[in-house]
């Protein structure tokens, strides 16, 4: 099993991002992801996290998933958003824009 870094470029998994105040952001899926054991279908959703590493996935008014997440700190904002999976699931974003990475728990990863 090989992990795959896709940068903004050449996205497989076809996932755009556009980040506010380093807090939340917008999650286009052209392709389904799953996330602590929840499959999200193609669509747009909402992000947000905190610094602790809680991260909520909504679209419109509904929550889809919540997950721990480690959030990394980077000393510049990243110039492209890149995603990195493996076996389907996603198991870290950078976002363009921002200086934090969302690195999903391996445990919460492993338990579903």
């Amino acid at each position: 099993m090989k992990n795959r870094i896709i940068t903004a470029g050449t996205l497989a998994l076809a996932l755009s991002v556009s980040a506010f105040a380093g807090s939340k952001g917008t999650l286009t899926l052209r392709d389904g992801a799953e996330i602590n054991g929840t499959k999200l279908a193609p669509g747009e959703y909402k992000v947000t996290w905190e610094d602790s590493g809680a991260v909520t996935v909504s679209q419109g008014k509904d929550v889809k998933v919540k997950a721990q997440a480690r959030v990394v700190k980077q000393k510049h904002a990243s110039e492209s958003t890149e995603l990195v999976t493996w076996q389907g699931k996603l198991k870290s974003v950078r976002f363009a824009g921002s200086k934090d990475v969302i690195v999903l728990s391996e445990s919460d990863q492993a338990a579903n």
